[in-house]
Parts: structure tokens; C-alpha cells; sequence
């Protein structure tokens, strides 16, 4: 079938740590393919070998998910996660622990003087090209893994020598409808939320604001679930960035165990977050968000198999290439082929060593030329 495994990966990234220079890198695996224990088993290997390690991921739901994996998978491995939730708790650093962390890593690694030799970055595009070149030095060996990835790194794929490595073998078979419904198909997408939840399965909402500006504003978690609420009461879980750590790792657990069908939330379940139960998403004001954000919503729905219906919700008139953006969606399910939609769209960003520019036209050592990704393709085929 030409599909590439979990395992291949890991022996790939496993020749790539032995060679004689540092890694660099991209895991390029699409939501629903298991990219955490492709990263995992070399994570636990390199430790085992003394390396020290760091998985840094975007935020703390899910740093305790990974964890909790390491965990099942590895018990006789030494893990400290760093969070928002450990504040206070010091790193044993003489056992050599994978950190499993946030951007809090930043602050605590220059208070130790403390730099990895093997960097995890799970969904580059929340990290900063600065933040990282601070965490690193010129041998750490950084492995970057993404479903959708930035423009930026598509370019140094193609042409800057980054390497990329393959897992598109899914273990589920999955079918994903997806849909960008404006106002006038309001009704229709809101009877399919109510066949849904008929159904046993569960749904997930997302709301651009977690506060409404006014009384009358639905376009937020919190309004949104108040009426929810009145709606099905007792069916529905909140979840967004204000809550407190406890409060957010409680939401989740209600959300997983599958009694509430109802989950209205901000963007804080984008990535990597497991449902298994979820099989409809609707995402409010769809304009607002990038499309690797979208396709990561999307990546939320029948992760153990089956079918799903994602909803991207205009209620407002947007422009025609916001609408164009959007509805690349439609096109494809596949993530690495979604981003290089999106690149032809947006551009590739700062090319050289040093720029932060992670979509938009390409600067060039002519200070007024400025290219898009057209322009390379031209210029590799004339």
C-alpha cells in the first residue's frame, strides 16, 4: 500500500540521532496515526544512553496525557513533567528526567543552564523560532512533529536540507465529512448536533472568546454553554483557557469519560487532546483561526475509528479569499497536503537562519525582491 509505519519511523529517527551531526528534523504524521510513541521510544532510548531530553508540547492538558502515556508505556523511565501545574515542585535533575513540558521549560532551563540534547516539539507552529534557539545549542538535535506544517519548514524541506520523515499507516479506519455552513444552514447543522447526541456519541463546540463583549453575544464558551445548558441540562461540559489547572484537568476527565455529550470549549482541545467518543465539531466564527488550526479541531473527531462530521461555522460575510482559506478544508484530509495548500496561499516566510517570518513572501538577498512559493517552482523548473 506505500504506507509508512510507527516503526519505520522510529528506526529512521534512530539513524538520524547516530549520525556524526545534529538532527534536524520533521515527523510528519497526520492527526490519528500515533506520532507520540514514534517520538516516544527514541525520547526513552537517548535517555537511557544519557542523553538528556525534552518533549515540549503547547499546553498543559496535554503535556499531562503525554505523561501519562510515557508512563503506561515506560514506568522504569525517570519523567518530570513542567507545567503551569508544577510551579514550585524543583526538577531532580541528577535522575536525568525526559521533561515533558510547556513554554514554561524556557524559563526554568536558563535558571539551570540546562540545555537538551534531543529537543521534541510537538506542533511547531506554538513555538516561536526564538524560543527555541534559546532552549538549544548548536548539538542539540531537534525533532519537529507536526500533522500541518508551517509554511516556513515546507520551504527548508524542499530546499534547505531538513529532513522529513513519514507516518501515514492508521490503525482506525476513519471517514471525516467536513462542511463550511454560513448562517442561512444554521438549522440543518444544529438538527445534525441533536441526531448526534441522539445517537449516544458526543459533540464539541468551539467558541473564538471564552467572555461575551454583550448579553446578546454567542460567540463565546461561556455564553454558548450557559444556553447549552438551559438547552440539555446536565449534558454539558465547559472548557476553556480561564479555568484553573484543576478545574481544566476535571472538564477533561468528564469530557473522556463520555456521561456529558456536550463540549463547549475554546481552542484549548486543538491539539493532540483524545475524545474517543467525539463524532461532531463545530467550529464558531471559522474565519478566526489559521487552517493548521482547523484541520487539528478536525483531527479531534472518531479517533478510534468510524465516522465524523466536522462543521466549519461562518455566521458573518467574509471575504473571498478568507472564505477560499476556509474551505481548503473541503479539499482534503490529509494534513501535510492541507499545508502545502496553505503555503501556496500564504507564502513561505523568512528562509534564512535567523528569520522569524513563518508564512508570507520570502526575502532574498535583494533587498526589494520579495517571492512567493510560485516563484521557487518557476525558477527549479526553467
Amino acid at each position: 500500500s506505500g504506507e509508512r509505519s510507527q516503526e519505520e519511523a522510529i528506526v529512521r529517527i534512530a539513524e538520524l540521532l547516530a549520525a556524526p551531526y545534529a538532527m534536524d528534523a520533521i515527523l510528519s504524521a497526520d492527526v490519528g496515526v500515533g506520532k507520540t510513541l514514534c517520538y516516544m521510544v527514541p525520547s526513552v532510548a537517548a535517555q537511557a544512553k544519557g542523553a538528556k531530553v525534552c518533549v515540549l508540547v503547547p499546553n498543559t492538558i496535554l503535556a499531562e496525557q503525554i505523561a501519562n502515556e510515557f508512563r503506561q508505556c515506560f514506568p522504569n523511565c525517570p519523567m518530570a513533567l513542567v507545567t503551569d501545574a508544577t510551579k514550585g515542585k524543583p526538577v531532580v535533575w541528577d535522575e536525568n528526567p525526559v521533561l515533558i513540558c510547556t513554554t514554561r521549560i524556557f524559563s526554568v532551563a536558563k535558571k539551570a543552564k540546562w540545555h537538551p540534547d534531543l529537543l521534541v516539539i510537538d506542533e511547531q507552529q506554538k513555538m516561536s523560532v526564538e524560543q527555541r534557539e534559546a532552549l538549544c545549542t548548536e548539538n542539540t538535535n531537534v525533532l519537529e512533529a507536526s500533522a500541518t506544517p508551517l509554511p516556513q519548514t515546507l520551504a527548508l524541506l524542499q530546499y534547505g536540507g531538513k529532513d522529513r520523515i513519514v507516518v501515514d499507516k492508521r490503525h482506525a479506519k476513519q471517514t471525516i465529512h467536513s462542511h463550511v455552513v454560513d448562517h442561512s444552514h444554521r438549522a440543518e447543522m444544529f438538527a445534525a448536533l441533536k441526531a448526534i447526541v441522539a445517537e449516544g456519541f458526543q459533540v464539541a463546540v468551539i467558541y473564538p472568546r471564552v467572555e461575551g463583549k454583550h448579553e446578546d453575544d454567542v460567540a463565546s464558551v461561556i455564553t454558548a454553554g450557559e444556553k447549552f445548558e438551559r438547552l440539555c441540562p446536565g449534558q454539558v461540559i465547559v472548557l476553556h483557557g480561564k479555568l484553573s489547572t484543576e478545574e481544566k484537568l476535571e472538564a477533561m476527565q468528564q469530557a473522556r469519560e463520555g456521561k456529558k455529550k456536550i463540549v463547549v470549549a475554546s481552542s484549548i482541545i486543538e491539539i493532540g487532546i483524545t475524545i474517543e467518543n467525539l463524532r461532531m465539531l463545530i467550529v464558531v466564527e471559522a474565519d478566526r483561526y489559521g487552517v493548521s488550526t482547523l484541520h487539528q479541531f478536525r483531527g479531534r473527531l472518531a479517533r478510534k475509528g468510524g465516522e465524523g462530521w466536522f462543521f466549519a461555522y461562518l455566521p458573518r460575510e467574509v471575504e473571498e479569499d478568507t472564505r477560499t482559506r476556509v474551505e481548503l478544508l473541503t479539499r482534503t484530509n490529509n494534513g501535510f497536503e492541507l499545508a502545502e495548500l496553505d503555503m501556496q496561499l500564504r507564502g513561505f516566510g523568512d528562509l534564512g537562519r535567523d528569520g522569524t517570518a513563518t508564512s508570507g513572501k520570502a526575502r532574498t538577498l535583494f533587498r526589494a525582491l520579495e517571492l512567493m512559493p510560485s516563484d521557487f517552482e518557476l525558477a527549479a523548473t526553467a
